[in-house]
């Protein structure tokens, strides 16, 4: 228990944040499959040097970032290549530890595979302090290092795993329905109302 409310506040606190917070994802990560095929959640945060006494792993050394994710919904080949990035800048980088999973929508979580997610927290020391929540001079390095490691890579990963002709996320299908596209297979540029898996049901 981090703090003690009463059922009347907790309540209220989720029906003004949570409820519509997780609404608004789910509707989006909706709209990304219809038209797309496919939606990737990048679900961010950061934590302090020193464990909470909530954390779980709080014996653990702390690292610079650690890249959560569920199996079902990680897409494995990008967040090793983004894991060997951070590290070649001396960054030291940890697998669901001390924190694990990321963000999925109840309705699509370990249903669609298409629904990507990864987790990213990062330690605070890297760019404030925490006792006076000033930014430090890494604040800019750090922010550099996430966009050219974390964030671009991702867009390149979507945009590598979109059909050009479509705009579609490739996928395995075992429909008969399928064109190749660039050597590639794609299930959504022919017969599209043959295809099962039409409309992000996959």
């Amino acid at each position: 228990i981090i703090r003690d409310i009463d059922k009347l506040t907790r309540g209220r606190l989720i029906e003004d944040y949570y409820d519509p917070h997780h609404s608004a994802l789910e509707n989006l990560v909706t709209q990304n499959l219809d038209k797309f095929g496919g939606s990737f959640v990048l679900d961010c945060h950061s934590f302090p040097v020193e464990p909470l006494p909530t954390d779980e792993a709080n014996s653990l050394r702390r690292p610079d970032i650690c890249l959560g994710f569920d199996e079902f919904h990680a897409p494995q080949k990008l967040i090793r290549e983004i894991q060997k990035a951070l590290e070649s800048e001396g960054m030291s980088v940890s697998l669901n530890s001390p924190y694990s999973g990321s963000l999925v929508p109840a309705s699509f979580y370990r249903q669609n595979p298409q629904v990507f997610g990864l987790m990213v927290e990062i330690n605070r020391s890297l760019y404030m302090n925490e006792k006076t929540g000033d930014k430090t001079d890494g604040f800019h390095v750090t922010k550099s290092l996430i966009q050219k490691h974390i964030t671009q890579k991702i867009k390149k990963y979507l945009q590598n795993t979109l059909c050009e002709q479509c705009c579609r996320a490739f996928s395995i299908c075992q429909c008969d329905s399928t064109t190749e596209v660039w050597n590639i297979l794609c299930t959504f540029c022919n017969l599209k109302d043959a295809c099962a898996h039409y409309k992000g049901v996959y």
